[in-house]
């Protein structure tokens, strides 16, 4: 059903080194989006969400490998869960996000 060994290990490295990416990324989009009066508060918030998901990912893999009837369904089952959320977020970012359009929309709300 799963993919094993090497190629398992091959197929995860890519996503874990795509995902270092994503740090300076958002702080860059956040720092070319907000204003400077709010830019603070936004990055606040940013890693206050990703604080928050390091603190509960950890604790929800550990309940779906324990409710695993054999822990590594309980490990393939995060990992689903991970990639899935990763895709959802991907083509959310892709479909949604507009740098110009959401810099123009923050600063007439500073106004």
């Amino acid at each position: 059903m799963f993919t094993t060994g090497t190629v398992q290990l091959l197929l995860m490295l890519p996503a874990f080194n795509l995902f270092v990416a994503t740090f300076p990324a958002g702080s860059a989009a956040i720092a070319q989006i907000a204003p400077v009066a709010q830019r603070g508060a936004a990055l606040g918030v940013l890693f206050g969400a990703l604080g928050l998901a390091g603190v509960l990912a950890p604790y929800v893999t550990g309940r779906l490998i324990q409710a695993a009837a054999i822990p590594g369904d309980g490990y393939h089952l995060a990992f689903l869960i991970g990639a899935g959320l990763l895709v959802v977020a991907g083509l959310t970012v892709l479909f949604l996000a507009d740098p110009d359009r959401d810099a123009e929309r923050l600063a007439a709300l500073t106004k």
